[in-house]
């Protein structure tokens, strides 16, 4: 009888102590969910086509899946001075690089372009609109970032201007199309406007909200 309740206080104990290990294996630290801007580097595997990009921030920020790296550019270029059609194109680049030893692989890629505008273009990332999520908790980070976009004559600052919060998340892209309130003039008054793509039925809830927060903070047009 004393060998039987003996063993059963020790196995006791080992259940008691294994449950205790599972606990604290699964209390991660939390992220650090931090965008940090750094200096110059070496994206050899850089897909750009443009020699006279102006590149507006590098960061990077990390999650359990490493160090990832964002690179934010735009182009421009206008007709020949001679040229019959005076049109103006730009085109904004959101890169994402996963680092590697000696490299940093450019893994995901999203472009938007104003093409042969007839008038003065405008798309450019808004400042400090960069933001670093785990809205799902599940230590893969979220990246966000918001910009603007118009094509506008002389009337420009009567009219609404488009408002664009883009997320990548996990190599898929998201995105909320938006526009500005315009309250200047009775005959373009606008409350705003706003359209998310699809897939954000595919996360949950807490994604749109936040996207939709980040457009009503951009929505009165003062955001430079």
């Amino acid at each position: 009888m004393k060998r039987y309740s003996l063993l059963l206080i020790l196995t006791t104990a080992g259940l008691i102590s294994c449950t205790k290990n599972r606990s604290d294996d699964s209390g991660k630290n939390p992220l650090k969910l931090k965008f940090e801007q750094v200096g110059k580097v070496n994206f050899v595997s850089d897909s750009s086509k443009y020699t006279n990009e102006t590149v507006h921030c590098i960061g990077r920020f990390k999650d359990d899946l490493g160090v990832h790296y964002i690179k934010v550019s735009t182009n421009y270029s206008v007709p020949h001075l001679y040229s019959k059609e005076q049109t103006e194109t730009r085109e904004l680049s959101v890169r994402m690089y996963d680092s590697l030893l000696y490299d940093k692989k450019q893994v995901q890629e999203y472009h938007d372009q104003i093409l042969e505008c007839p008038f003065s273009t405008e798309l450019y990332p808004i400042k400090n609109s960069i933001l670093i999520t785990d809205l799902d908790q599940d230590r893969i980070a979220e990246f966000w970032i918001t910009y603007y976009k118009s094509c506008s004559g002389e009337t420009s600052r009567l009219r609404p201007k488009n408002i664009i919060v883009l997320l990548l998340k996990r190599n898929k892209q998201y995105i909320l199309r938006g526009k500005t309130a315009i309250t200047e003039h009775e005959e373009f008054n606008s409350e705003g406007s706003y359209e998310l793509s699809e897939n954000f039925s595919e996360l949950d809830d807490s994604f749109s909200q936040q996207a939709v927060t980040i457009w009503e903070d951009y929505k009165t047009g003062d955001y430079k």
